[in-house]
């Protein structure tokens, strides 16, 4: 081996990569778990105010038809039901495989 080609391996020898931390490589795993929860919430959160934003903005007109449609007590269930039944749609659609 030719001094170059010595002074190139020791060069090299020094910038190897660090050994593997597993400790290291869980935090990242947990940042990005976390990060990924946090979005999901913010979109949660968001959907929610936002359908019940429509829903209050709706109310009048929704009340009128569904006391013509549906006179019965389970109006509001059967409204809830379809809102977490979307919201779940939603979810279960952005999530990744």
């Amino acid at each position: 081996m030719s001094p170059e080609d010595q002074r190139l391996a020791a060069l090299l020898r020094e910038t190897d990569p660090p050994a593997r931390d597993p400790a290291f490589r869980l935090a990242v795993l947990e940042r990005q778990a976390r990060q990924d929860m946090r979005a999901r919430l913010t979109m949660v959160f968001g959907l929610g105010v936002a359908a019940t934003g429509l829903l209050v903005a709706a109310g009048p007109m929704l009340s009128s038809m569904v006391a013509v449609l549906m006179p019965s007590g389970v109006t509001a269930a059967a409204a809830v039901l379809a809102v977490l039944a979307t919201f779940v749609g939603v979810i279960e659609m952005r999530r990744p495989v």
